[in-house]
């Protein structure tokens, strides 16, 4: 319609409807002149295209077709612009300009830097998309316009590829342009659209209203028509309606919707602002880790689950961060959990599942999250250590349980952001058949039948190859998947030289020794060592690190050392501290201006990341 409906235009230099152009246009009538310029929209025409053109001598007639109607442009029309009929009456080129859009910026077709056609020409001159878009991107925003309309889409992060996830080589990745399907962008931007809100509210009872009568319908929901709800208590409904807007045959329009529920008054407004907040974020929230994928085994008086790591390895898409704290464990007997919903928020609201078990990262974070969300503080763990598998020992036989496995993330205190937990979902329809996400599962434990022995490992895991120390003592989790008398081999791999890659796809080259010298300070005979050497910027520094690592993961704290001009030249090293194999600012490209300061991810913003690594061959190198 040529207007900034929803108002998001920075724009200081550009006209804006104000209460003077709405009287001379709206409310006072002209009289169209021999010659004089006006704008023609094609109404049949999805994109609206707009076309200059000279009003035609006496006796000649344009005609344009809006529906089944004509509307016909001729030297001494009175024209006067209807604010509420999705047509351009007066032909300027915008389309319903009214009060609710006080103040919002409005295309002038005489700012286009177009030429009109020359005097006494009756050609018309096509008003090319282009000039619009330079005019100001958002007016008339598209969310498949194939544009960033409100220049959101950040190179650094949201160039992922169509995909939507980072690391996966897909179209589009790093290519250095906005694709379809990442963030910030077209279809996956609500802020690249020109939003009209809610215009219209009715409130009515049966029977006085009937979902058939579409004229009554369409009069309750004339745009500005907002009733009130006062009165008696009784089952009263409701219509919302926004418009007005073209929805021609096989067109797609987007629409938000928000349904808001709530155990009291207060407890409405405090979700409806929860809401608003998702919304004006442009649904783009903190991220849970993903979900793991889990697996269940039915014994006598027991269950048993295991589940994967995927949830371990996850990346946040707004924190740019692998944050995935530990799991949580649920059971109940219906497949809404509703067993397990029993915490209750300071309003006496129930507000939160409560896990029958718990595992985190043993790190430097655990206990309760500092912030608190209605009184109640979410459990981060003890740092009891992760686990893959877990045995309930208090299953009933004959019982029927839903049992879930959820990832949750530490959360950001400093940016305000509370921890984050993947969802749960499981449902029995009227047919009793059974819908399972792939972190929940139903499980009915029995007694094994009569004569079942119980699968067993027959021999000791014999090391065949390779430089190790530690012992291999297998734990059979699920009889079910063993093969009789099939041979089982376990392979781990060495803390090795690796191609690290991060997220946003910078690489590194990380090795360990495979002798130690003389002059390797002593506590590196005691820890598996991983240091990281990268190449950062000019002028910058090289940067060596070292972490600690248990078994598994990185763990605890290690310190580095990082020289302002090469690791060869040893020249006055700076200490600096790592956590979690946290690779520090410096690795980010223009970061290094904010010094060398490791301290926790949390500790900064959109300079931190963490590193896939997969192992490869062993290479020497110097001791330090």
């Amino acid at each position: 319609d040529w207007i900034d409906n929803d108002g998001d235009s920075p724009s200081t230099d550009l006209p804006r409807l104000n209460a003077e152009r709405l009287a001379a246009w709206v409310d006072t009538t002209s009289v169209l002149v021999q010659d004089q310029v006006v704008v023609l929209i094609d109404y049949n025409d999805p994109a609206f295209p707009r076309h200059m053109a000279r009003v035609p001598a006496p006796g000649d007639t344009l005609s344009l077709f809006w529906r089944n109607q004509e509307l016909t442009i001729y030297a001494g029309k009175l024209v006067q612009e209807d604010p509420a009929n999705l047509v351009d009456d007066n032909f300027n080129g915008v389309i319903d300009e009214n009060e609710a859009y006080l103040d919002a910026v409005y295309v002038d077709w005489g700012l286009l830097g177009l030429s009109p056609p020359a005097v006494g020409d009756t050609t018309w001159v096509a008003v090319p998309q282009s000039a619009i878009q330079a005019y100001d991107l958002l007016v008339d925003e598209s969310r498949d316009d194939g544009l960033d309309n409100d220049g959101d889409w950040n190179a650094e992060f949201d160039d992922v590829g169509g995909d939507g996830q980072p690391g996966t080589g897909d179209t589009g990745e790093r290519d250095g342009l906005p694709s379809p399907g990442e963030p910030h962008f077209d279809a996956l931007d609500i802020t690249e659209s020109d939003q009209l809100g809610l215009t219209s509210f009715n409130e009515f009872t049966f029977p006085e209203f009937s979902s058939r009568n579409d004229e009554d319908i369409w009069r309750r929901m004339i745009p500005g028509e907002f009733d009130s709800t006062a009165g008696q208590p009784a089952d009263h409904d409701f219509l919302y309606g926004a418009g007005y807007f073209p929805l021609r045959s096989g067109e797609t329009q987007r629409i938000s919707l928000a349904v808001v529920f709530g155990e009291s008054r207060d407890d409405i407004f405090n979700n409806l602002s929860t809401v608003r907040t998702i919304y004006n974020e442009n649904y783009n929230f903190i991220q849970p880790p993903a979900k793991p994928h889990l697996q269940a085994v039915a014994g006598d008086g027991r269950v048993t689950l295991y589940w994967d790591d995927r949830a371990e390895q996850s990346v946040d898409r707004i924190s740019h961060l692998r944050d995935f704290e530990g799991y949580r464990i649920y059971r109940a007997t219906d497949p809404g959990f509703l067993d397990a919903y029993s915490i209750t928020d300071a309003r006496g609201n129930t507000a939160g599942f409560s896990p029958v078990a718990q595992f985190d990262l043993v790190n430097e974070t655990s206990g309760y999250f500092p912030i608190a969300l209605n009184g109640t503080q979410y459990w981060l763990g003890d740092n009891s250590g992760l686990v893959h598998s877990w045995t309930d020992t208090t299953a009933v036989n004959g019982q029927a349980y839903f049992y879930a496995v959820t990832a949750y993330d530490g959360g950001d205190a400093e940016a305000g952001f509370l921890p984050a937990e993947c969802a749960k979902q499981a449902s029995v329809d009227a047919a009793g058949r059974v819908t399972l996400d792939v972190n929940t599962t139903r499980v009915l434990p029995t007694a094994p039948a009569a004569g079942y022995t119980p699968g067993l490992v027959m021999e000791e895991a014999a090391h065949t190859t390779g430089r190790a120390t530690g012992t291999v003592m297998p734990e059979i989790v699920d009889e079910s998947a063993l093969r009789d008398g099939a041979l089982y081999q376990l392979s781990i791999q060495p803390d090795s030289t690796a191609r690290i890659q991060d997220v946003l796809g910078w690489e590194y080259t990380a090795w360990v020794p495979d002798t130690f010298s003389p002059g390797i300070r002593p506590w590196a005979a005691m820890w598996r060592t991983l240091t990281v050497w990268a190449t950062i910027p000019p002028a910058c520094c090289w940067m060596k690190c070292a972490c600690r690592l248990s078994p598994g993961p990185c763990s605890g704290m290690a310190w580095s050392r990082c020289w302002k001009t090469s690791p060869s030249t040893r020249t006055r090293p700076s200490r600096c501290w790592a956590i979690r194999a946290l690779i520090p600012p410096p690795l980010w490209p223009g970061a290094w201006t904010r010094g060398i300061r490791c301290t926790s991810a949390r500790a900064w913003t959109r300079a931190s990341c963490f590193m896939r690594m997969a192992p490869l061959t062993w290479t020497s190198t110097e001791a330090w």
